[in-house]
């Protein structure tokens, strides 16, 4: 099975601004996945520091509540239906 997607978890996110560790993992993790031609995903995106941050290490998407709260799947097609319509 082929990936072609990797999703870092939340708990090396949360802490990337002020923890070098986290960041230099979360850097090195970015680049193994560039190498296997993957795409990235951030958990815990929370605050705009931590998007920033993830921004400038490249990664591809983002999860978390600055992104969107949780929410049932009814309610994000009724977000999305009026978007899909008018395109």
């Amino acid at each position: 099975m082929n990936a072609d997607l990797l999703k870092i978890d939340g708990s090396f996110i949360r802490n990337i601004v002020s923890n070098s560790l986290d960041y230099q993992i979360v850097a090195s993790i970015c680049h193994l996945a560039r190498m296997k031609k993957m795409r990235v995903v951030a958990e815990y995106v929370e605050n705009e520091e931590i998007r920033e941050a993830v921004l400038s290490l490249g990664i591809d998407y983002m999860q978390g509540y600055l992104i969107g709260k949780p929410q049932p799947l009814i309610d994000t097609l009724n977000e999305i239906e009026p978007i899909r319509e008018s395109a």
